[in-house]
């Protein structure tokens, strides 16, 4: 009986431990909001709640086409956007429970936009930290970068 409560009780603490480890690191709360404003912003929030300190290398701002469900295009309009933050910029490290506030917003470089206006496309924003195999992906709403265009092209 014995035994097999001493096996149970180390079971029990193995996955534990591998619940730890799993947990262990950066890890990061991210927070995006679309300021409705004249120009489009995206205000970014980023906070380290983990226990190691977080390396972020990059964060852009994607725009892809989808004339079809598995073929993507991506317009070159990262240029467009520039990145504003507090505290520094990437590739910047943020320590265990620092906070950083920053924003992606348009520039004066949207004077000749790609025509967005008949096409379904995909706004997203990538957040790339050292830690991690894939970028934090945020699929963004479309609605303020098509307002957009269609006010720069019919201006123009």
């Amino acid at each position: 009986m014995a035994a097999w409560w001493g096996a149970a009780v180390a079971t029990f603490l193995l996955f534990w431990d591998i619940i730890k480890w799993k947990k262990r690191g950066p890890r990061l709360n991210i927070l995006i909001e679309t300021a409705p404003r004249r120009s489009m912003r995206y205000e970014i929030a980023i906070t380290n709640v983990g226990d190691a300190t977080a390396s972020i290398k990059r964060i852009e701002l994607h725009v892809y086409t989808r004339p079809r469900l598995f073929c993507k295009r991506e317009h070159k309009i990262s240029e467009i956007f520039g990145l504003a933050g507090v505290d520094g910029f990437p590739p910047m490290s943020l320590a265990p429970g620092a906070f950083w506030q920053g924003s992606i917003s348009q520039g004066r470089g949207l004077l000749h936009p790609p025509d967005l206006s008949q096409e379904c496309i995909l706004v997203t924003i990538e957040i790339e930290e050292a830690h991690r195999k894939k970028p934090y992906t945020f699929v963004q709403d479309n609605k303020p970068l098509l307002e957009l265009t269609k006010k720069k092209s019919g201006a123009a």
